[in-house]
């Protein structure tokens, strides 16, 4: 992964954490719309770019090279 990605990556992750720092430290006053939403895209971000590799490459191991079952039949 090139630094760019890293950094932008890190990015992601950091406004995460403040959207989820503001929704957990905000007492008594209404929760702001935007931080759940903010809060909730990063994460999802976050989980589809890193658990979705981790589960494609190590749980199902998927090939390239494996023939599909429409060459096979």
């Amino acid at each position: 992964m090139s630094l760019r990605k890293k950094i932008l990556w890190a990015l992601v992750a950091a406004t995460a954490a403040v959207a989820l720092g503001m929704i957990a430290t905000v007492r008594g006053e209404p929760i702001n719309a935007v931080w759940l939403v903010a809060a909730a895209a990063c994460i999802y971000a976050l989980g589809y770019r890193f658990y979705s590799r981790f589960v494609a490459c190590r749980v199902l191991a998927l090939d390239d090279q494996r023939a599909t079952p429409a060459e096979r039949l």
